[in-house]
């Protein structure tokens, strides 16, 4: 596979993440019924029994609260809150396009050292960045060739650590009627090679650097849509063919 570079666009307009709350001093195990005047970031701000609380996986949670923490998504598990899927199974927000159109491939993110971490340059606004499984990689997953008859590749995924919470990935074209689908060795209870999926789920208790194979009908403008707690986002990307 031989990557190219293409100038960036950014894909925000119409698709900006949910922003998380503002950082507030509170640690991790602390109770998340409370007063609380601001929330950490990644953390969902509501009122429960009265009170003003911060919903956040790993918070601690008290289990006769549980419907009232379902009705935002969240489900508590001795006695810890974890974000359940169903808050994140959004509906899909990818936009077509024409296929004479320029594909709107989203920026290498900025500030953050991958390579440190044992990947090639993250596209997208994050906290969760598709990038080269290759920590030499000189381009970014945005834009890049293939050889005629190639249908999928591998790539790797890496979450920030201020993240707490799980991740569900889906992906289809913007020029076109493909999808893209996903197996992962390295991801419990993901799909497999003989049957890969249109989604990939991250749980919140995988490292933060995953590698996923991933299939698709070349050439074409396509996307990913990253849902989590508190956000879903687009990182689009361009394959073309020799």
């Amino acid at each position: 596979m031989r990557w190219r570079s293409l100038a960036s666009i950014a894909v925000m307009a119409g698709f900006m993440a949910v922003a998380g709350g503002a950082t507030s001093s509170a640690r991790p195990g602390k109770p998340a019924v409370g007063l609380a005047q601001k929330c950490a970031k990644y953390s969902v701000r509501t009122q429960i029994a009265g009170r003003v609380v911060c919903l956040r996986d790993g918070r601690r949670c008290r289990a006769h609260l549980e419907r009232r923490y379902q009705r935002y998504g969240f489900h508590c598990s001795s006695g810890f809150l974890t974000t359940t899927w169903r808050r994140l199974e959004r509906p899909l927000h990818i936009p077509s396009i024409n296929p004479e159109a320029i594909c709107p491939v989203s920026d290498v993110a900025r500030g953050i050292d991958f390579h440190s971490r044992g990947v090639g340059p993250g596209s997208g606004p994050g906290p969760v960045f598709p990038a080269p499984f290759s920590p030499d990689a000189t381009q970014p997953l945005s834009d890049f060739t293939v050889s005629p008859g190639w249908h999928g590749g591998k790539h790797a995924l890496f979450t920030l650590p201020g993240y707490p919470g799980p991740a569900l990935i889906r992906g289809r074209q913007l020029d076109g009627s493909g999808v893209v689908t996903f197996a992962s060795n390295e991801i419990r209870g993901a799909p497999n090679l003989a049957n890969p999926k249109p989604e990939l789920r991250l749980g919140a208790d995988i490292p933060n650097v995953v590698h996923t194979f991933f299939f698709l009908m070349p050439p074409g403008c396509y996307a990913y849509q990253i849902d989590g707690t508190t956000f879903s986002y687009l990182v689009v990307f361009q394959v073309r063919t020799d």
